[in-house]
């Protein structure tokens, strides 16, 4: 049996809730997810929650989790939650690769150094972050045996104190959500 953790709301701060509310609403129209889609999306990017839990907040099957995330991923055309958080930062970041690129490498080794994250355990996070990867994708990037990235996931989850990649991938959404929300008011402010 596995185990489902219980998890709470973090809340999004209240300064930044009508960003939040925009860039969502963007994503939504951007790529035409639905109302139901959209609160799924949110509490899948923004907390991390597995489908278990997503269908109880929801009051929805866990079937219908599934089929709604199924849906979203074809619509934004990812290959699976993590390959969608990712792709989430990236939106949420910026159009400007080069941007995109400075600030998850910076928050990347900014994780790496508060935590302890050897090298190769860096590495992994990095493509887990950037591009999404899987385990398998990851083994054949960095010509591991899977068993081997199992490893260094595992590891890498137990130091940054996540319970599945869903979650790592939350942290570093909210993380740096909360730097663009702060960014946008200061441009705000200084207009």
């Amino acid at each position: 049996m596995s185990r489902t953790p219980k998890k709470e709301f973090i809340k999004i701060p209240a300064d930044s809730v009508g960003f939040f509310k925009e860039f969502s609403e963007e994503v939504a129209f951007e790529f035409q997810i639905s109302k139901r889609e959209k609160q799924l999306l949110e509490l899948l990017v923004y907390h991390g929650f597995q489908n278990k839990q997503l269908a109880r907040l929801l009051e929805i099957t866990e079937k219908t989790v599934k089929n709604h995330i199924t849906s979203i991923l074809s619509k934004t055309k990812t290959n699976s939650t993590r390959e969608l958080q990712s792709f989430m930062l990236r939106v949420l970041i910026d159009t400007d690769e080069e941007k995109t690129t400075k600030m998850l490498e910076r928050h990347i080794k900014l994780a790496a150094e508060d935590t302890g994250l050897s090298n190769r355990e860096t590495e992994i996070l990095e493509v887990i972050v950037k591009y999404g990867y899987q385990s398998q994708g990851i083994a054949e990037h960095f010509t591991i045996s899977q068993k081997t990235v199992l490893n260094h996931i595992s590891e890498v989850l137990r130091k940054t104190d996540s319970y599945s990649t869903r979650e790592l991938l939350s942290t570093f959404f909210r993380d740096i959500f909360r730097e663009q929300a702060t960014n946008v008011e200061t441009s705000d402010t200084a207009s």
